[in-house]
């Protein structure tokens, strides 16, 4: 029986492959606290690991995305999308200006209410910042490559696809959104204001999603881009 056939359709498919690999990565942890417990000596040490850790679980990621969605990504989509390279850029330029807006907001609600607008996982890139050169390189590569691709595939095609069967788009651009806030906040659910950037931005991409007829390298070369100015801007400071 092929993957495909199994998984029944290619956006179950698509979510169940996320599922379980997020499911392997506190195994990981667990399995190498245990080996190699010299590992979780220092700080440094922890926050290596975690960097190669997540970029070990988004490269397998990616790599079974690419391999179970070939055809819909590399013989459907890529082809569109390099035919329609104007548009294409069009929209991706559109969803950069979008992104960006929806930070200034952000941002400038937080300030104007006297939020606090911070998140583990921004905590965490700054840490990694300041880190070793592994950690630079492996957020250079999980940041502005690896997550924009498996992240964009998993929520605008298949979790999308999966709420847009039964509830429609308006339904699908806010659910996937609000799930794609979620995973980037699990360490810290019980902050309801962390979780606001990352929803803003996911709504963001899925409205460009739709709007683009769909076509997935739109959020991903959108996603990217602001991953890429966003460790730039860290870069900086």
């Amino acid at each position: 029986m092929s993957l495909k056939k199994l998984f029944n359709s290619l956006n179950k498919g698509i979510v169940l492959i996320y599922v379980f690999t997020f499911a392997l990565v506190p195994l990981l942890q667990i399995g190498a606290f245990v080996i190699f417990p010299e590992i979780f000596e220092t700080d440094a040490n922890v926050q290596s690991f975690s960097a190669g850790l997540n970029l070990f679980w988004y490269l397998s990621l990616t790599l079974l995305l690419f391999h179970f969605a070939r055809i819909y990504l590399f013989k459907n989509q890529w082809l569109y999308f390099k035919k329609n390279w104007r548009k294409s850029l069009g929209f991706v330029l559109l969803g950069i200006f979008l992104m960006l807006s929806m930070n200034m907001f952000i941002n400038t609600a937080f300030t104007v209410l006297d939020f606090e607008l911070s998140s583990q996982n921004q905590a965490s890139l700054e840490m990694l910042m300041d880190g070793r050169t592994f950690d630079l390189i492996a957020l250079a590569i999980f940041a502005g490559i690896l997550a924009p691709i498996a992240e964009e595939i998993v929520f605008r095609k298949g979790v999308y696809g999966l709420i847009h069967k039964k509830f429609g788009n308006l339904v699908a651009i806010i659910g996937s959104g609000l799930l794609f806030g979620l995973i980037h906040v699990t360490g810290e659910l019980t902050n309801v204001i962390s979780l606001a950037p990352y929803f803003g931005l996911g709504i963001i991409l899925g409205f460009i999603y739709y709007y683009s007829s769909k076509m997935i390298f739109i959020p991903i070369a959108v996603h990217g881009a602001l991953n890429i100015f966003s460790i730039l801007s860290l870069l900086s400071l």
